[in-house]
């Protein structure tokens, strides 16, 4: 008995080990402080705070949405309904878009807009940061390309 539960441990643990060598460490390079903010109608605005800890110069598009969990238990983002309490209509953010060089932050503003009719409850959005890819370099103006025409896709 002791040997058997001894060999499930050390086996357990042998493939830890193993998936520490061979894993790759994720690491996010955008850094966002706070990640919840509340607001109601005394604090109608509010900053996020965005660093980026990477090591080169990255672009960020900044949107709202709503997400949810699904029958599988998984973050899915869609449109809310009727039943959902949604802020995305609500709330104003600025600047839509920002380019970090590496240890630079820069401050999201948020307003929340409520009309005096608003019914009460939890009205809920997300803000997502969406990373965009740097602009592949086109020729240049001396470079001319082979004979017909030259298409340049960059899927995202």
């Amino acid at each position: 008995m002791f040997s058997l539960r001894r060999t499930v441990v050390l086996s357990v643990l042998g493939l830890v080990g193993i998936l520490c060598l061979f894993g790759r460490p994720v690491q996010a390079a955008l850094q966002v402080f706070p990640h919840l903010i509340e607001m109601d109608r005394r604090q109608r605005t509010a900053s996020l705070y965005l660093t980026n800890l990477g090591g080169t110069t990255e672009r960020y598009r900044i949107s709202l949405g709503y997400v949810a969990l699904n029958e599988e238990g998984q973050i899915v983002e869609m449109e809310p309904g009727p039943e959902h309490l949604s802020a995305i209509e609500l709330v104003r953010f600025m600047p839509r878009s920002v380019t970090l060089a590496p240890d630079e932050y820069q401050v999201v503003r948020l307003r929340l807009r409520m009309p005096a009719e608003l019914a009460d409850g939890e009205y809920r959005a997300h803000i997502f940061f969406e990373q965009v890819p740097p602009t592949p370099a086109l020729p240049d103006e001396g470079e001319t390309p082979a004979e017909g025409v030259t298409v340049l896709l960059t899927a995202l």
